[in-house]
């Protein structure tokens, strides 16, 4: 007779989910859109919020070129460029 150990339960997600902001404004942006989160200033954004404009996920309201944005990330992102 052979048995088997009980399966594993499955796992559950026990983090939080972050909300993506509408757009995503030039560095420094003090609209009414960025003092109330529906959007972000380029210089307060993470990775993740970077890339979903990037994909097309967030309205990109920073007036940059990929290679702009490229180098801008280069410049002031060095701990995220570490691969």
């Amino acid at each position: 007779m052979t048995t088997t150990a009980p399966a594993a339960p499955a796992p559950t997600h026990t983090g939080t989910v972050k909300t993506l902001p509408d757009a995503i404004d030039p560095v420094g942006c003090l609209c009414p859109q960025c003092g109330t989160g529906r959007h972000v200033p380029l210089d307060e954004t993470d990775s993740t919020e970077r890339l979903a404009m990037t994909l097309g996920h967030v309205r990109d309201n920073t007036g940059l070129s990929f290679a702009q944005l490229y180098a801008w990330e280069q410049a002031n992102c060095p701990d995220e460029n570490d691969i």
